[in-house]
C-alpha cells in the first residue's frame, strides 16, 4: 500500500530491484535535483 505513494511521489521501492530488497525505498534523481533546485536540499 505504502509503494504507490512513495511511487507515485518519485520513489522507487527495492522490491523492485534486481535482489529484492523490500524495506528500501530509494528516491529518484529527477526528485533530488528538484529539491535542489527549489532550495530544499
Amino acid at each position: 500500500m505504502l509503494a504507490d505513494f512513495f511511487r507515485a511521489e518519485g520513489w522507487y521501492w527495492g522490491a523492485g530491484f534486481s535482489r529484492e530488497d523490500s524495506m528500501h525505498f530509494e528516491v529518484s534523481r529527477d526528485l533530488v535535483e528538484k529539491w535542489i533546485a527549489e532550495g530544499l536540499l
